[in-house]
């Protein structure tokens, strides 16, 4: 019994840790939450995230704005609106933001997404460099390769491997250094500045190549247009199974539940945040120690069942939604419930394929579903009451 109230107690703990940081974001204030610190590794979320201290092996962090100006001894996974990296980083960086800036040395390999990438004339990569963003500048060091996607891509600095670069213009400075080869796709012919040296051959790929390779390519993106068609039926239908399952086992819950998310939309939205995000956080935090195994465990068996039935919930709010918008009553039966939870899973399914739009609102719609889920089962625990059977109206407006 020891064992197991010690157990509860970390795990309130750990959700206790969790539950502030995701406030941090969701408030967009300047306060950081420490996830993880030990005497090697630390992960943190806040608005502004500043490492407190050199971090001897790994750091993990989220936030509004990260200033790594602290030495990280091994790998670093940062994401954030701004990203700057002041301090040298031993291993391996993974950033993505709205602007990264490396002004510091890394020691292995770099991976970069954001709207603006730049290696400051401080900054060195110790390995192979892949960056991807609307600008992109090289003012320091590369010593491996560098793997470029964007729209501009300016070398004032060093590469002493090759240069791999699909943009709309690249441009050598005055005085960039080439290593290896120039393979490059872009809008116009480079532009190379007086001084500029370049060690290997450059090639550009014109259309003609292009043309060639995709009309070989055209037979596989056929095939992952099919399958991909293919798993987007069966996941509807596993969906709409569960769906009529859910509805057909337990009606009153299936009202009450999407009601939670009309009548608390901001409770929801968090309860389904902190449990999409802090679960599998809280899960590995647990499985540290021994005692913790069997309760992370449990936390990874249930996680994709809140999630599916999350989402289902998340469905039949949005059938509520329909029935509302199109002036229909309730449908009195759990055959025509199904019927418009079918709708409006089709109409979530088609949403899904706008890009990044299409993903952020189902995500939300999840994030939402969940939530409600677990508001509606604490009410009833704290009402006391279990009854998840009955004959009432499906689903209402």
């Amino acid at each position: 019994m020891t064992d197991i109230s010690r157990a509860i107690r970390r795990a309130f703990l750990a959700a206790a840790l969790v539950l502030p940081a995701i406030h941090a974001v969701a408030a967009g204030d300047d306060s950081a939450a420490i996830i993880i610190d030990n005497d090697s590794n630390m992960v943190v979320i806040g608005g502004r995230v500043v490492p407190p201290h050199p971090i001897p092996q790994n750091f993990a962090a989220a936030g509004g704005r990260i200033v790594v100006d602290k030495p990280i001894g091994h790998n670093a996974g940062l994401a954030g609106g701004s990203v700057e990296i002041r301090a040298p980083i031993g291993g391996k960086l993974g950033a993505a933001g709205g602007s990264i800036t490396i002004d510091a040395a890394v020691g292995s390999s770099v991976g970069a997404a954001g709207g603006e990438v730049r290696i400051a004339k401080n900054g060195s990569i110790g390995g192979t460099a892949r960056i991807t963003g609307s600008r992109l500048d090289v003012d320091g060091v590369v010593r491996g390769s560098l793997h470029a996607v964007g729209e501009i891509l300016t070398i004032n600095g060093e590469v002493q491997g090759d240069v791999d670069a699909e943009v709309e213009q690249l441009v050598l400075g005055p005085g960039a250094k080439v290593g290896g080869n120039i393979k490059y796709i872009a809008g116009s012919e480079i532009v190379k500045g007086e001084g500029a040296t370049i060690g290997g051959q450059v090639v550009r790929r014109d259309s003609a190549s292009l043309a060639h390779e995709a009309s070989r390519s055209e037979g596989a993106r056929t095939a992952i247009t099919v399958i991909g068609f293919i798993a987007t039926a069966m996941v509807f239908l596993v969906v709409l199974a569960c769906g009529a399952i859910f509805l057909a086992v337990a009606p009153i819950f299936s009202v009450e539940a999407p009601d939670r998310l009309r009548a608390s939309p901001g409770k929801s939205f968090g309860m389904g945040l902190l449990t999409v995000v802090g679960a599998p956080i809280l899960a590995v935090l647990l499985m540290i120690t021994i005692v913790g195994i069997p309760v992370g465990i449990l936390i990874f068996a249930l996680y994709p069942l809140a999630l599916l039935l999350g989402f289902v919930v998340g469905i039949l709010w949005l059938a509520s939604w329909i029935t509302q918008l199109a002036r229909k009553p309730p449908p009195p039966t759990v055959a025509r419930a199904i019927g418009y939870f079918a709708i409006a899973l089709l109409a979530a399914t088609i949403v899904s394929k706008i890009p990044v739009l299409g993903g952020f609102l189902v995500g939300l719609l999840l994030l939402m579903g969940v939530g409600a889920l677990e508001v509606e089962l604490f009410r009833r625990m704290r009402a006391g009451s279990g009854a998840m059977r009955g004959r009432v109206e499906v689903v209402r407006p």
